[in-house]
């Protein structure tokens, strides 16, 4: 995920609070996207975990 590049790489005079910002929305995605994988499997079906997967997937164009 992109957070957590920005997490590990924020510098500048807002390092702490910035740093601490995308640590926590991070730690929110995760859960989020935990409890989403949760509801696939319970709804019968396999949840995507590989990149590569799910660009093969997306109708965005990429």
């Amino acid at each position: 995920m992109n957070t957590r590049g920005f997490h590990w790489n924020v510098q500048g005079p807002q390092f702490f609070e910035l740093h601490a910002k995308f640590e926590e929305i991070y730690n929110n995605l995760l859960t989020k996207v935990d409890e989403i994988a949760e509801r696939i499997l319970t709804l019968g079906e396999s949840p995507v975990h590989a990149y590569s997967i799910y660009l093969g997937q997306t109708a965005m164009g990429w």
